[in-house]
């Protein structure tokens, strides 16, 4: 009798601590998804619009290389067409896939560029889909969550999960909090300084490839050549001396199956040369921005 009795007690407190986790986890969760969409500013407020607001006529998605190579202003004076940048710093393929995917099937731009790192194809983006959680309820941002592991599905059941690594950037986003936010142009964040470096180094690939990626990148140049979107595929401007290797062979041959898409490699374009062009040895500053935007927009009159 005294063990059946001591088992209830444990049962019914076992049963109250699982229901009030469950309840906090709603409660939190629900909080934080609450502030993730009245952002006002900032990174998320960004990728927010990007993703379920934009109706712009040219896009741009990629990495910090995409929202800081591709000026708005250049694209809107030259083509008289609406712009939006849709880049994000610390971001690779699997971003751009399904966040491309998701705003291609709400609506349908004039065209996209696609901004790829120059060794995209051989590291991982394993570890950075922490951005695609907040979105678990879109399906076509929800499928590539297992590239991230098998038990990535199963974790966003948590209401809490999908915004745990985002308290600092969804406190900055609110513009009462955030007094001294980056201001950006439609996306694009301009960088204004001037790298100091004088030499160029090599920069080649070592590493295997990585085939989930190139099978997730296929499979966006098949839905964006099914809706007939006119794409640029490209590699922006680096001050290396760029060796090309697995990334620029699979985006050749990847691309070259399709009649909307074209690959473009500037990686050793004369604007690679000049450090004034740079912010840094991987990123343009503005002045390089507005020179090489210029060149893409000259690609984009023959699309």
């Amino acid at each position: 009798m005294p063990v059946s009795s001591d088992l209830k007690k444990f049962s019914k407190a076992f049963i109250i601590i699982l229901v009030c986790i469950v309840l906090a986890d709603f409660v939190i969760g629900s909080a934080l998804a609450h502030l993730y969409k009245i952002q006002s500013s900032g990174l998320l407020y960004r990728a927010n619009y990007a993703k379920n607001v934009t109706t712009a006529d040219y896009l741009v998605f990629g990495s910090s290389r995409a929202n800081h190579h591709y000026d708005p202003k250049v694209f809107e004076q030259e083509l008289n067409k609406s712009f939006y940048n849709c880049g994000r710093d610390a971001q690779g393929i699997i971003y751009t896939c399904a966040f491309t995917s998701s705003v291609i099937n709400r609506y349908k731009p004039k065209g996209i560029i696609i901004d790829v790192r120059p060794n995209e194809f051989t590291i991982t983006d394993k570890g950075t889909i922490a951005s695609l959680l907040p979105y678990k309820d879109d399906k076509l941002v929800s499928r590539y969550f297992e590239y991230n592991g098998p038990y990535e599905n199963i974790k966003t059941l948590s209401h809490i999960y999908p915004y745990n690594s985002l308290l600092t950037n969804l406190l900055v986003g609110i513009t009462s909090f955030n007094k001294k936010r980056t201001e950006d142009y439609k996306g694009y964040q301009a960088l204004k300084s001037v790298s100091k470096s004088k030499t160029l180094t090599e920069f080649a690939e070592h590493n295997e490839v990585d085939t989930a990626k190139v099978t997730y990148f296929k499979q966006l140049l098949t839905q964006l050549d099914i809706e007939n979107i006119p794409t640029l595929v490209v590699i922006s401007p680096l001050n290396y001396e760029y060796i090309d290797g697995p990334t620029v062979e699979i985006l050749k041959k990847e691309c070259a199956g399709f009649k909307s898409i074209q690959f473009l490699n500037y990686a050793h374009d004369p604007l690679c040369k000049n450090p004034l062009n740079f912010s840094d040895k991987y990123h343009l500053n503005d002045k390089g921005a507005a020179i090489f935007s210029e060149m893409i927009v000259a690609k984009m009159r023959l699309l």
